[in-house]
């Protein structure tokens, strides 16, 4: 597109246009369409699954036999990923279909990478941020002969249309409400159902636990991963500076999670005056879901050292290099909130 050749040149459009007119450079309209066409030939690319993967995975279809939901419980960071990428595959080699269902739109980008490094061009993503013409164009891509074999999108996408819907993950299962999981029951009755969650509400683990439906545990972490260490302690400008100072030491990532929207920039502030050329930005829900997106993704590539937000990152976002987390106020979260939220450093094996 001629945005992308301004870009790429970096020549301006006056030139362009000048070149243009000399007959230099032509230009030409394609159409093109937004959907990508499914290649139903190309192998998934999976990682090998660990042992103790590799076991939940089996207990996992062999609950499926008598219980058509079932619960992935692990410890943040334990390995669920691995083992519902081969869940969804082993429905693909059966020729049904998954929806895979997400929280919160700031985890899409990430959960896309993710499932499109799995399955390529099988998958279709579907949120609210879409436009209309968009939203539609999906829709009808799910009720032609080619449809999208795999669906990740957040509550909306339980009204899709599926020919075979075989699966559905709900992740962070404690953020969905009992209604949207009845729902699909209801209109997909031979489907199964897993839930992931490292702090899974009472309702569900009531019902793991007494037999009603039925639980997979991981308890290990896997190889290379270090336990997380955890001090609480009162809060101090110099011990927040010299955090973050000694995680750009060494080229990782700090999180400061303030629970108050009005506060991040006023904070943000205040943590530039102290840092100097350390780089900062902020995040939170109320965000237009594109300028959301366009900063976690910034931050995600290494583009800023420091990200101040709200509780957004509890779940499923995965960021390697953020090794620090430091939870302000952290007396007004619950003990769940905190243990998910720990998931979310020490991913790359650093103390």
């Amino acid at each position: 597109p001629r945005s992308l050749l301004l870009k790429e040149s970096g020549t301006t459009s006056a030139i362009l246009n000048a070149l243009i007119a000399k007959g230099i450079v032509e230009t030409y309209i394609v159409e093109v369409g937004r959907l990508a066409d499914a290649d139903t030939s190309s192998a998934p690319c999976l990682s090998p699954l660990s042992t103790h993967q590799q076991r939940a995975f089996d207990e996992i279809n062999d609950s499926w036999q008598d219980h058509d939901v079932c619960l992935l419980h692990g410890v943040t960071s334990s390995g669920k990923t691995e083992v519902y990428l081969h869940l969804i595959n082993e429905q693909l080699k059966q020729g049904r279909q998954a929806l895979f269902l997400v929280p919160e739109i700031a985890l899409t980008q990430q959960m896309t990478e993710r499932l499109r490094r799995a399955f390529g061009a099988r998958l279709g993503v579907y949120h609210s941020k879409f436009s209309d013409a968009e939203r539609v164009e999906l829709w009808q891509r799910q009720l032609s002969d080619t449809p999208y074999d795999v669906i990740l999108g957040v509550r909306s996408s339980v009204f899709l249309p599926f020919r075979n819907l075989g699966l559905v993950i709900v992740d962070e299962e404690q953020r969905f409400g009992v209604n949207h999981k009845e729902k699909l029951k209801e209109k997909y009755p031979k489907m199964n159902v897993l839930t992931l969650s490292a702090t899974p509400i009472p309702r569900t683990l009531n019902m793991a636990l007494t037999g009603i439906r039925d639980i997979s545990v991981l308890e290990t972490a896997p190889v290379g991963r270090l336990p997380v260490q955890t001090y609480v302690t009162a809060y101090s400008d110099t011990l927040v500076k010299d955090a973050i100072v000694r995680e750009c030491a060494r080229q990782g990532q700090t999180l400061i999670l303030l629970n108050n929207i009005e506060g991040l920039d006023i904070y943000a502030s205040k943590l530039r005056s102290m840092l100097g050329d350390i780089r900062i930005v902020t995040a939170h829900g109320q965000m237009q879901p594109t300028e959301l997106e366009k900063r976690m993704s910034a931050f995600y590539d290494k583009q800023y050292d420091v990200l101040i937000s709200t509780t957004i990152i509890e779940n499923g976002i995965d960021l390697p290099d953020a090794n620090t987390l430091i939870v302000l106020n952290a007396g007004h979260f619950g003990l769940s909130q905190l243990y998910q939220l720990r998931g979310r450093v020490g991913r790359r094996g650093a103390l």
